[in-house]
C-alpha cells in the first residue's frame, strides 16, 4: 500500500529512508530533500550558524530527525560542521563547495 500513497494523498506523502540509520518517514513535499536543504540555506545564509536544536525548534520537528536531515544536507554539500571543544556542533553554509584550490598559499 505505501508505495501508491502518493497517487490518494494531497498534500502528496512520500516515504523517505535516511541512509546514515535507515529511520523511515512519510513526509509531505515541504520536507523532501530538495526543500529542506533550501530552507536550511537560506536560514543559514539570514541568520548564520545554527546547532542542531536550533533547526529542530525552527523547523518544529524532534532533534532526531533533525539531526538525520542536517546530515544528508551536510552529504549534498549544502551544509558543514563546526565542532566544538566541548562537543557542540554548530552548521554553517558549505562555502568551500566547488571551490578548487590552485595549490598556492597566496
Amino acid at each position: 500500500m505505501l508505495p501508491h500513497l502518493p497517487g490518494y494523498t494531497d498534500p502528496i506523502i512520500t516515504e523517505r529512508t535516511f541512509h546514515a540509520s535507515g529511520l523511515r518517514v512519510l513526509h509531505t513535499p515541504t520536507y523532501s530533500p530538495a526543500a529542506f536543504a533550501a530552507r536550511l540555506h537560506g536560514t543559514l545564509l539570514i541568520s548564520g550558524a545554527r546547532t542542531t536544536l536550533d533547526i529542530a525548534q525552527e523547523e518544529g520537528v524532534p532533534i532526531g530527525l533533525a539531526s538525520e536531515m542536517v546530515d544528508e544536507a551536510e552529504v549534498q554539500g549544502v551544509v558543514c560542521r563546526d565542532e566544538a571543544e566541548h562537543g557542540e556542533v554548530r552548521w554553517w553554509l558549505n562555502v568551500f563547495q566547488g571551490y578548487v584550490w590552485d595549490g598556492q598559499d597566496t
